[in-house]
């Protein structure tokens, strides 16, 4: 914090802090079709261009509005949903749990609609972080999603399971004190039996009867805890500014173009994990060690697009470029965190003059001007 105070003292930015928006709408202002911001106080701003970003579940404005994933996954379609708690919500004080038995929602899986069912019910990590947490003072402790765990030491994407939350796993494989459960989420449901202890029904067939154990047992849970992540909040969007989501990564995020701009509203712009739609599964732009590569990115975007300033670049010589270029590939930590959807580029010039481009998104190469 007082890093970005400094940061923000020392460039004179112009931030208004402590404003929460309500609504945003679009309106013809001085023959110009801009934002409009409506905030909690009844204040109105209007600008040209809006920024949504996440940090938290408040709304800031200066022509940058801040939303988040802030809304819980919730399938209440699925039976006895209501049954379970929000890891968003839980206490964090685990002798609280010393000694129950927990069912956690959300290891990470695949299903028959892969892309979709992710976005839906994989929040892997959030569910090996609390069953990490937990092991430790709970009785039983049970994960519960589809096949398939993808570590991220495998894949290589930060939104697969980390080393640092796999403790479950081997105690599960090892020391047979952990469980697994794995199977569709769309096919099970929570009851209360006698003892006013959870249990968790199975459909054996798609559409029927739940099979359960109402009589109480090992099978009885004290607590579900749900961690099937997040969407983002739309509720702020009026009709006339409401970014197009993606159906098939379950309207998690909004659909964007290349330069980080809504397919639907003009001059909206997402950074942080509201633009992971553009390396999802392939790049780390769902986290920080991602998404800070990106806004710098949608930076000089815009710095082009509305101010004329050119992309950042580096002089060379024919001779330096050899040089430029190992170095790059050992400290280029922005193309390391954004494989496949980053590149640097030479722009070769005459007289060996040329200029070495950083960091520029593979899918706007082919609009360099």
């Amino acid at each position: 914090i007082r890093y970005l105070n400094d940061y923000a003292t020392g460039l004179e930015l112009n931030i208004q802090y402590n404003t929460e928006i309500t609504k945003i709408s679009r309106a013809y202002y001085k023959q110009l079709l801009r934002f409009k911001l409506r905030t909690k106080s009844q204040s109105v701003y209007i600008c040209d261009v809006a920024i949504i970003r996440f940090t938290s579940n408040k709304f800031l404005i200066n022509s940058t509005i801040s939303t988040g994933l802030p809304k819980p996954n919730i399938p209440t379609h699925i039976q006895g949903m209501h049954h379970t708690v929000g890891y968003e919500s839980i206490s964090t004080n685990s002798s609280e749990y010393k000694g129950q038995n927990i069912l956690i929602l959300g290891q990470v899986y695949t299903s028959q609609q892969e892309i979709i069912h992710d976005a839906l019910y994989t929040a892997g990590n959030s569910a090996f972080e609390t069953a990490e947490s937990l092991t430790s003072v709970s009785n039983i402790l049970h994960l519960y999603g589809r096949d398939g765990i993808r570590l991220a030491t495998s894949t290589h994407y930060i939104g697969d399971i980390r080393a640092i939350n796999t403790k479950v796993i081997d105690s599960y494989q090892l020391k047979t004190l952990d469980g697994l459960l794995e199977g569709d989420l769309e096919n099970v449901g929570f009851f209360k039996n006698k003892a006013k202890r959870y249990v968790l029904g199975i459909r054996l067939r798609e559409n029927g009867p739940f099979t359960y154990d109402v009589t109480g047992g090992s099978k009885e849970y004290h607590k579900v805890i749900r961690c099937l992540g997040f969407h983002y909040d739309t509720s702020i969007f009026s009709k006339s500014a409401n970014p197009k989501p993606i159906e098939r990564l379950a309207n998690k995020f909004p659909e964007l173009y290349a330069n980080y701009e809504s397919v639907s509203v003009p001059n909206m712009y997402f950074a942080g994990s509201l633009s992971h739609s553009l390396d999802y599964r392939r790049s780390g732009g769902c986290c920080i060690q991602g998404f800070r590569y990106t806004a710098r990115t949608l930076h000089r975007l815009l710095e082009w697009q509305y101010h004329q300033n050119s992309w950042p670049s580096t002089n060379l010589t024919t001779v330096q470029i050899v040089d430029h270029l190992i170095t790059r590939i050992n400290q280029a930590s922005g193309l390391y965190q954004m494989f496949s959807t980053f590149t640097d580029i030479i722009l070769i010039g005459y007289d060996e003059k040329h200029q070495y481009l950083e960091e520029v998104p593979v899918a706007v190469v082919p609009q360099l001007q």
